[in-house]
């Protein structure tokens, strides 16, 4: 793996930790980006997952897209830092 990919892996599994958090935080404080008037249905997902299956419903779905931004992002950030780790010679690779 080159080094401008490790990088490039480790920046955008943070960015995803990054949106998940935001995400998160945004349901929890109902922003309108995740709880539009049902009424937005025709052209927002969030809408339309409000108004098909109901209010609570539609708010566990963004609480489980926030988590699993956290948790994907945060696996990818671990196993690049590992990989950092083992091409800078601070840690021992196993696999040899």
């Amino acid at each position: 793996m080159t080094w401008g990919r490790l990088l490039q892996d480790l920046a955008m599994g943070a960015l995803m930790v990054l949106v998940g958090i935001v995400w998160t935080y945004a349901t929890w404080r109902r922003w309108r980006v995740v709880d539009p008037p049902e009424s937005w249905w025709w052209f927002d997902s969030q809408a339309m997952m409000k108004k098909l299956f109901g209010h609570p419903i539609a708010f566990r779905l963004s609480y489980l897209t926030g988590g699993a931004g956290i948790t994907i992002g945060a696996f990818i950030v671990i196993l690049r830092l590992v990989t950092l780790c083992q091409k800078l010679g601070y840690c021992s690779d196993t696999s040899q």
